[in-house]
């Protein structure tokens, strides 16, 4: 027998009609599945903006920019006056020691360098032993493409 009835908004098919307390159940248990997969639909634009959004590749990421970011940034900011190193932005071509605005070792401002792959390559593999005397304290690479990564990078600055 029914002995309740259901006056339910939400579905109109089941509106008025005089349900018992298991059917009224049933329905319930219906309607929270129904809300849980309704809440799925929320998602819906953030996971469709991850699938569709731009994807980055590890082309994308200039060589060396990563090592650059975790071995000398700290001292060489690009772009702006640091007292721990100079600028690297535009250094090929650059003779050693004389970019304005800081005050290099006597032994760098001697050395006669002019920065190119070769002298860069050599200086980032032991900069203590390339320059004698420089105040750089950093203790090198000594992997080949690492560092071969990190001078295509410094082409990159300007």
């Amino acid at each position: 027998m029914f002995d309740q009835s259901l006056v339910d908004c939400r579905n109109p098919v089941i509106n008025t009609v005089g349900l018992s307390s298991v059917a009224l159940r049933d329905i319930q248990r219906i309607d929270s599945k129904q809300l849980k997969k309704s809440r799925l639909w929320m998602y819906l634009p953030v996971i469709m903006a991850f699938l569709l959004g731009e994807p980055t590749f590890a082309q994308d990421v200039p060589p060396g920019s990563a090592v650059f970011n975790q071995r000398c940034g700290a001292c060489h900011v690009s772009g702006k006056p640091s007292a721990m190193g100079p600028d690297l932005a535009g250094v090929f071509g650059r003779k050693a020691g004389t970019l304005a605005n800081f005050t290099y070792s006597s032994a760098m401002r001697d050395s006669q360098r002019v920065w190119n792959e070769a002298e860069l390559d050599a200086f980032i593999q032991n900069p203590q032993k390339a320059v004698k005397g420089t105040k750089m304290f950093a203790p090198g690479i000594s992997d080949a493409k690492i560092r071969s990564d990190l001078i295509t990078y410094l082409q990159t600055l300007e």
